[in-house]
């Protein structure tokens, strides 16, 4: 899950050149040309911001463990760079906004368009970075691709018709891998590995009005379906009801379900080795519970325990740390428990590291904002997180209101060790735009 600012989020950067994006062997430089590094690039540590330590394969490229991506926000991090969407050219008072595909690379700590033309505006279907409307809602790369899950959208009178998109890492050679049917969409998160896609998807019914007699489609969150792609051939098909059931993680090569029903929350693994699904543990009923190294830790409405759950055996055991404040929601990021208060409450988050029983407040806020809030985790990166530091505000008379409006310009990323992360110190290494 994740915590969102209620302020309206409108980003409208003006255009840049491309550059070091992610490339097979090479990349782009400023002029659009290829070079043999990245610009900018270091081979130092001290230098690029990285203690560079060996990162681990990317799930199912050799076969390993599945990987989870959760809300379908537009939002990657590799063991190199950072994928996102942002729109750029969207104001109160325009309603034509269209999207762009951005990168951000670890080790230059900058943030450019995934596009490698020289003088490109970024602002049509030329550009790579180019995205028509506002239909991005998923991404991921895998053996050396770029996949974008992109529900249906329109602009100009022009329909972009809804699927999987593969293209190379710096968004060349896009092609449609899989269109989705008729009345099917995208819904909240996707699983991945192994050469094979999993997504939740809301699939269209037909009901019928009492009164009149007409039939009109309706799409719900509690009628969705686990669909299955072939990442090596596009070929799907549905395998799983998920009636009532959200993706809540992973565990080696199960997908990790959450069933909310009748005031009770219960824990399901479906094992994509052999199709099968098995009930692992029913607690009361919670939004505060993620899924990391093996377990599912939560805690209960008014309780300030934290319990887990062996996705190995079933059994449930309590922590012996306590969280400061009941969490509203919880994450999970590098073998540590991030616990989150409401909006607005407890100010700070607050940490919990099952393993060696180390437990902390998190006193980093985002600037540019009035609000006392968190910054957020959005990627790892060996000893690093990529976070979320603050925001660029902005004000815009509003015509069709006839107020002034405070609006986010763009977010500030920033590199911060997890070590100062957790120990509360606002050392950032802060991304270039």
């Amino acid at each position: 899950m994740k915590k969102f600012l209620t302020i309206m989020l409108v980003l409208c950067l003006s255009a840049s050149l491309a550059g070091c994006f992610p490339q097979s062997n090479s990349s782009f430089a400023q002029s659009g040309t290829r070079s043999s590094s990245v610009p900018g690039a270091s081979s130092s540590p001290e230098e690029s911001g990285s203690s560079k330590t060996e990162q681990p394969e990317t799930p199912g490229e050799s076969g390993g463990s599945l990987k989870h991506v959760s809300q379908m926000m537009g939002r990657y991090g590799t063991d190199e760079g950072f994928y996102f969407y942002k729109n750029t050219h969207f104001t109160a008072n325009a309603g034509d906004d269209y999207e762009n595909l951005m990168y951000i690379d670890y080790k230059t700590k900058k943030q450019v368009y995934l596009c490698g033309k020289a003088d490109c505006s970024h602002g049509d279907e030329s550009c790579t970075s180019y995205m028509n409307g506002r239909g991005a809602q998923g991404l991921f790369t895998w053996n050396g691709k770029l996949y974008r899950l992109s529900n249906a959208s329109s602009r100009d009178g022009t329909t972009i018709v809804p699927g999987l998109f593969e293209s190379d890492l710096d968004g060349r050679n896009k092609r449609m891998l899989y269109a989705l049917e008729s009345g099917i969409e995208w819904l909240r998160d996707f699983v991945f590995g192994g050469g094979v896609l999993y997504a939740d998807v809301s699939v269209m019914t037909v009901e019928k009005d009492a009164e009149t007699g007409a039939e009109f489609g309706t799409a719900s969150d509690l009628n969705s379906r686990l669909l299955k792609i072939d990442l090596t051939n596009g070929s799907a098909e549905i395998v799983l009801d998920l009636t009532d059931k959200t993706i809540a993680g992973t565990h080696e090569t199960k997908i990790i379900l959450s069933e909310r029903k009748g005031g009770r929350l219960t824990f399901f693994a479906y094992d994509t080795t052999d199709a099968s699904t098995k009930e692992i543990a029913s607690i009361g009923d919670t939004y505060a519970y993620t899924v990391g190294d093996g377990f599912v830790y939560y805690a209960l409405p008014e309780d300030k325990k934290i319990y887990a759950i062996d996705l190995s055996g079933g059994e449930t055991s309590t922590l012996p740390q306590n969280a400061e404040f009941v969490p509203e929601i919880m994450a999970f990021h590098a073998g540590t428990i991030i616990c989150i208060p409401p909006y607005g409450e407890g100010i700070y988050n607050y940490f919990i590291n099952p393993s060696t029983g180390e437990t902390g407040q998190v006193g980093l806020y985002l600037s540019g904002i009035e609000d006392q809030s968190p910054i957020e985790i959005m990627a790892e990166w060996g000893d690093y997180f990529l976070v979320t530091s603050g925001y660029k505000m902005a004000r815009e008379f509003v015509d069709w209101v006839g107020v002034w409006q405070d609006y986010i310009e763009s977010e500030i990323f920033s590199l911060i060790k997890k070590e100062d992360y957790l120990s509360g110190n606002a050392n950032y290494l802060p991304i270039e735009e």
